[in-house]
């Protein structure tokens, strides 16, 4: 899992576990996938963001239509924008292009990460006790 995403498999099932509380999605060309899994279509995701990979090399791995990649992947990019940019980071506070090249840059860095952390450790203590 961590070659092909960059996540440990516990960070991975967080995510998969957050998708699966906002699960239906609208999915960008208008049909749905019910022939893979949820875990499956955030796999694809992630390996076409960390490894990019070629559509047509995800549908021939997977055994699907490069149509079915794209349709999963563009959703799937919308949906993980909004629940980690708009959802975490506008809440952490993202400093602007100008303070980040301020010397405080390193600072800044750190108390995003570590309010991502923080985030992050609540989601996990949230999924393993429901």
């Amino acid at each position: 899992m961590l070659l092909y995403t960059s996540f440990p498999v516990d960070v991975f099932q967080v995510m998969a576990g957050v998708l699966k509380r906002l699960n239906p999605f609208n999915y960008y060309a208008g049909c749905t996938v019910a022939c893979f899994s949820l875990e499956d279509q955030l796999l694809f995701t992630l390996m076409k963001l960390r490894l990019n990979c070629k559509d047509l090399d995800l549908a021939f791995r997977f055994d699907t239509s490069r149509g079915t990649v794209s349709n999963i992947i563009n959703t799937y990019i919308s949906v993980l924008h909004e629940i980690l940019f708009e959802g975490i980071l506008l809440k952490v506070g993202i400093p602007s292009q100008s303070n980040a090249r301020h010397p405080c840059e390193s600072h800044l860095k750190t108390l995003v990460l570590q309010e991502l952390q923080r985030m992050l450790q609540k989601l996990c203590r949230m999924f393993l006790v429901t």
